[in-house]
């Protein structure tokens, strides 16, 4: 009877720990970018990329209603991994991290989000802790 107790209680303490794991993996986000999280400059700066390198495949018109379908509700670390990862689609991967900041500050505003004081960043925890909130999500938010 005594193992049993001992496996059951060693169960438990695992199941805890693996619990506790996979809520630190997964932040729940702390901002939005509604809050005005990227530049002007930093926009005015994936705007010139953008056409230099994106337009060719993208037009921010139509991309950006695509973007809040896909991206709408999700820490901005997701949006900047997928950029960074997969554009532009002749060179996957291709651009250098301040053009991945700059092409994502670029979207953002193409979608609506206000431009703010503090520069966007390329690191991961910081972006994890943005959610990309669009205007209807604000005001649905009671």
């Amino acid at each position: 009877m005594r193992r049993g107790w001992t496996t059951l209680i060693a169960a438990c303490m695992l199941a805890c720990v693996r619990q506790g794991s996979a809520q630190q993996a997964a932040p729940v986000p702390s901002r939005s970018t509604l809050d005005g999280v990227f530049t002007a400059g930093q926009a005015a700066a994936g705007r010139k990329l953008y056409g230099l390198r994106c337009r060719s495949c993208h037009t921010p018109e139509g991309h950006s209603a695509t973007i809040k379908a896909k991206w709408s509700g999700r820490p901005l670390s997701e949006l900047f991994q997928y950029i960074s990862e997969n554009m532009p689609k002749d060179n996957p991967g291709g651009l250098e991290p301040d053009e991945d900041v700059q092409t994502l500050a670029y979207l953002l505003q193409t979608t609506g989000m206000p431009s703010g004081t503090g520069g966007l960043s390329g690191d991961e925890a910081e972006l994890s802790a943005i959610r990309f909130d669009t205007l209807g999500m604000r005001e649905a938010k009671p």
